[in-house]
């Protein structure tokens, strides 16, 4: 199947995959495949195997990897030859079972008898829109946790936030032969968010397009204008397919530079300068920007033997960080300005005075924007009620998930009360709701284990948990009276430690170490030492954003950190003591004499430090909203994220452990750009530490958003309004809103305080409703005779409205959503939600743009 260099490439790593492999009855069960399998299929499991992660070889049976090969082989001589896909780009992209971090299951077979015919027939550019619109039909968008639930799970759950949608659609084209990927922006500059797309190889040219988002063209998604705005760009690819691309092996995979696809670029330099000569090659070198108020990476290079390495980016601000041998360095860099730079690097951890400075998002005007595709208005009207038509098929398959009879069987030796919060379960479930029901069926199960365990998982647990799997964590976990319920709860019975893949793994570690006489501290930290020895972190091999744990990690005896540390709360729930990670350090606890216990020696760092904060009044602090506090943990400033912060009277204290820390403050302005300030202490050699927080302010005309909107239709009584039609005579403000639910309540609240001060602005204001019996509510009935003008319009609430709130930066699906328009139909602000201050936002933006108004007049 395979030809040549590359197929000399393919065996060279395989060999260097399998010298690696512990597991002795892996390795056998991957040669007897190979002496068994045709000669393509072998080829193309030999491919799998030089590709993945090490963790995917010790975490999945040979078999599961079998199928996609087999898979992989018959759509290469049907498919692919039929459309010469060139071998790298098919074996990559088509056959390669891994898209991102997902959990591996067997797919490819179900999806291709599903789709088989969408390509029959067709370009492979029509196909490609077809299918995304048969995904659109199962999937929708809804935000959750970092975890990626793998493709069968957003199958039939119908859900996935975008890493899981595009990982959902790339697994479905590939089941079809067709070479996908998943391009992503680590992080947005111009709004505190990320986002992952899909991108098709067709006919020898890559098409992006949102996935589960269909549209009748492609290279088009909501997300057009704001990739134009992107600081990084990037795939991955495993085994590299496209080596002229600038890319980065960083852990496992290859990162490969997409940015000037979609963005000007600029290609930069940056030195480090040491105070003496020292060796400088393979320097890590951090490239981060701010985002929910903390600096995290987009980038990571290393340097040459000068200590100089160079990067294709993005054109706007970022935040440089290097750490060698003691010798730290940070500055904040421009690259719409500058293309060099040089990086001091000094023994201090940074400024310990307050810091301010501008970051600058990138930003487009309508002369530099890239032109959209554009549908005609017979081609428009086909596609937008094809849309409509999945919308409805969508709706009509989730309105099915839930069983209320199976439920109402299942739950009949509950309480009332445990019956309610169970149903509250089942129906989060979703499609998922089979395989809970039976969980709560078995009889014999204790039902308070049952309970417990299930209101112990996240609501994403509740969409991939399987019933056999949770059964046999109630079999092996025995009730200890020594605990409080909550804490045998959480800390025992849950099956789940951080954001690994669950499993059934307490017989088997009860079993290995159920001779191990566990008493005190002591021996749980000597059990720590051992499995630490035990299980090597070595260079290379492990892919960062996987975790390999449970009795493969041992038989394995290789892992990352990350994944030693969750195994050991699991060994230490499996012999039933109660264990956590950190909430806040992310290190290995164990509870004992009531509460809990630092088990690694490197942390045994008590929380007793303390950090006292006065914050400025008037500003509404959210904690990875507008401020934030890392700590320097591994040569760079790592966030808190779990920091629980309770303000009181614009005061909070924070118990925190010694170490160097850094607190931001990030004043995100509608155009994208940031106000931000940074503050430098220590808490190693005191005791407390006390800090005012200030805001830093930005006038009206920084605050200015310059957002390219898509026209739709709305309606004025019976009667069709384009959206951009509203603001031909004057600036105005349009909000959607949901009656009867509090955020919306929220701001009519704020909006009815203000009447006042809006009525002198002289905007027009639209009230966006689904009927008119939404004007029943006497929250929006109240608002409508504040004495300013307000029109009344009518919207289904998706389709064009949930565009528009991408094309704001804001949460599609999240209302209230207001949005403010200049005469030129230009998004100027737009939020979602209720946040505090939005309405003083609206009535200041107002007033300068009122002025403005005036002056031209005059």
């Amino acid at each position: 199947m395979f030809t040549g260099q590359f197929l000399s490439e393919i065996e060279t790593a395989f060999g260097e995959k399998m010298s690696l492999c512990k597991n002795e009855e892996i390795l056998k069960k991957i040669n007897k495949i190979l002496l068994d399998e045709k000669e393509d299929v072998c080829q193309a499991f030999c491919y799998l195997y030089a590709a993945m992660p090490l963790s995917d070889m010790q975490d999945y049976d040979p078999e599961v990897f079998l199928e996609f090969a087999r898979h992989g082989a018959f759509l290469y001589k049907t498919y692919g030859k039929e459309k010469k896909i060139p071998e790298r780009i098919f074996a990559e992209y088509s056959i390669n079972h891994r898209v991102n971090n997902e959990d591996i299951v067997p797919h490819r077979r179900y999806f291709h008898t599903e789709l088989a015919s969408y390509t029959r027939g067709k370009s492979m550019e029509e196909a490609v829109i077809d299918i995304n619109f048969w995904c659109g039909s199962k999937v929708t968008y809804r935000a959750s946790d970092e975890r990626t639930a793998n493709p069968m799970t957003v199958y039939r759950t119908g859900l996935g936030r975008c890493g899981e949608e595009s990982t959902f659609v790339v697994s479905v084209l590939r089941s079809l032969g067709i070479p996908a990927r998943q391009v992503y922006v680590p992080l947005w500059s111009h709004c505190d968010d990320n986002h992952a797309w899909v991108e098709a190889w067709c006919d020898g040219e890559w098409k992006f397009f949102g996935a589960c988002e269909p549209e009748g063209v492609l290279d088009h998604g909501w997300f057009f204008n704001a990739s134009q705005r992107a600081m990084m760009v990037r795939s991955k690819s495993f085994l590299l397919a496209e080596k002229d691309l600038e890319h980065r092996k960083i852990s496992e995979a290859y990162e490969v530079t997409q940015t000037r696809r979609y963005a000007p670029t600029k290609i930069i330099d940056v030195t480090l300068k040491f105070p003496q000569k020292i060796q400088k090659e393979g320097i890590e070198v951090h490239f981060q920007v701010l985002n929910y108020s903390y600096f995290d990476d987009i980038a990571v290079a290393k340097t040459d033997k000068d200590g100089k390495l160079s990067l294709t980016i993005g054109l706007g601000s970022l935040l440089v960080t290097a750490f060698y041998e003691g010798y730290y360095g940070e500055m904040v860099i421009d690259t719409q300005t500058e293309s060099s730079f040089v990086l001091d690097m000094k023994e201090s951890k940074g400024s310990k005075q307050v810091q301010k400075f501008v970051i600058k998002a990138p930003s487009i005007s309508k002369e530099t924007a890239k032109k959209p595709p554009l549908l005609n208005g017979e081609k428009a009207s086909y596609y937008a009620k094809r849309l409509e038509e999945v919308t409805d098929s969508r709706l009509k398959r989730e309105a099915g998930f839930f069983d209320e009879k199976r439920a109402s069987e299942a739950l009949l030796e509950f309480t009332k009360e445990e019956a309610e919060k169970l149903v509250e379960i089942l129906k989060k479930s979703r499609g998922n709701f089979e395989e809970l029901v039976t969980f709560l069926s078995y009889k014999d199960l204790d039902k308070e284990y049952k309970y417990q365990i299930l209101l112990s998982l996240s609501d994403k647990d509740y969409l991939d948990s399987k019933a056999e799997v949770l059964r046999e964590h109630c079999l092996y976990t025995e009730k200890n009276e020594k605990y409080p319920m909550e804490i045998w709860a959480d800390y025992v019975l849950n099956p789940r430690v951080g954001y690994e893949r669950i499993k059934a793994y307490r017989k088997t570690l009860r079993e290995l170490y159920k001779r191990r006489n566990i008493v005190s501290i002591k021996e749980v930290r000597r059990l720590w030492k051992e499995l630490n020895a035990l299980i090597s972190t070595r260079a290379g091999g492990l892919y960062g954003g996987l975790l390999l744990t449970g009795y493969e990690a041992i038989l394995g005896s290789y892992a990352s950190m990350k994944s030693k540390q969750i195994l050991m709360v699991q060994v230490l729930r499996s012999l039933g003591f109660a264990s956590r990670l950190h909430p806040i350090e992310g290190f290995v606890e164990v509870y004992m004499d009531g509460v809990f216990i630092a088990v690694e020696e490197l942390n045994k760092k008590p929380m007793d430090k303390k950090l006292f904060i006065t914050f400025e009044k008037e500003i509404t602090w959210q904690y990875l909203s507008n401020w934030s506090i890392s700590k320097f943990i591994g040569g760079r400033y790592q966030v808190l994220e779990n920091l629980a912060v309770d303000i009181k009277d614009s005061k909070a204290g924070i118990e925190l452990s010694s170490g160097d820390y850094k607190l931001v403050t990030e004043n995100r302005l509608p155009n994208g750009n940031i106000f931000a300030s940074q503050r430098v202490f220590s808490l190693e050699d005191k005791d407390s530490e006390s800090i005012e927080v200030f805001e830093y302010k930005a006038e009206a005309t920084d605050m200015l958003g310059n957002n390219f909107l898509t026209d739709f239709a709305l309606k004025k009584g019976e009667e069709p309004l384009m959206l951009k039609s509203l603001s031909k005579d004057s600036p105005a403000i349009v909000v959607w809103l949901e009656e009867k639910k509090e955020p919306t309540e929220h701001i009519l609240n704020e909006l009815w305080e203000r009447r006042e001060k809006i009525k002198d602005l002289g905007l027009l204001w639209y009230f966006v409703v689904r009927n008119e019996e939404a004007l029943k509510d006497a929250n929006i009935s109240r608002a409508l005779s504040a004495g300013f003008p307000i029109t009344v319009l009518k919207d289904s609430f998706y389709g064009g409205v949930e565009k528009l709130a991408r094309e704001l930066y804001t949460e599609p699906g999240l209302y209230p959503l207001l949005l403010m328009m200049d005469e030129t139909a230009t998004g100027l602000y737009g939020v979602a939600g209720y946040n505090v201050g939005t309405v003083d936002m609206v009535i200041k933006l107002g007033e300068y743009l009122h002025t403005k108004m005036s002056d031209k007049r005059s």
